[in-house]
């Protein structure tokens, strides 16, 4: 069993202060103690082959304008559309950025009704 090198019994507010003490402290370290060079990394799901090809040539263009900006793509082929799905159902594990076939879209939108019009 792990003890504390100072009575928790002698602090003067308690055990439950002293607790809450220590796991502020260490939660701190781990707040403040990470690294200012961390990438953020943005995941993109991709449905088709040849999007990927064009899509996988742009992204050092983007990530030199964006520093500190790492964009991982990822080709689910034709089965993108019901992993997106079922991400977004679950409320787990969706992209932060995804290609969607317009015809493929309506079922991703609340009430079936598209949201925003692309290129138009």
């Amino acid at each position: 069993m792990f003890r504390f090198p100072i009575d928790v019994e002698s602090f003067p507010l308690g055990k439950g202060p002293m607790v809450m003490l220590v796991l502020f402290l260490i939660s701190t370290l781990f707040i403040f103690g990470r690294s200012e060079e961390q990438r953020e990394s943005l995941e993109f799901w991709i449905f088709a082959n040849t999007h990927y090809e064009e899509y996988q040539a742009r992204v050092p263009i983007f990530e030199a304008q964006n520093p500190g900006v790492n964009v991982q793509l990822i080709n689910f082929g034709g089965t993108m559309h019901d992993k997106l799905l079922a991400a977004m159902l679950s409320n787990f594990g969706a992209p932060d950025i995804v290609e969607v076939a317009e015809h493929r879209a309506r079922p991703l939108t609340k009430k079936s009704l598209f949201l925003f019009s692309v290129g138009g």
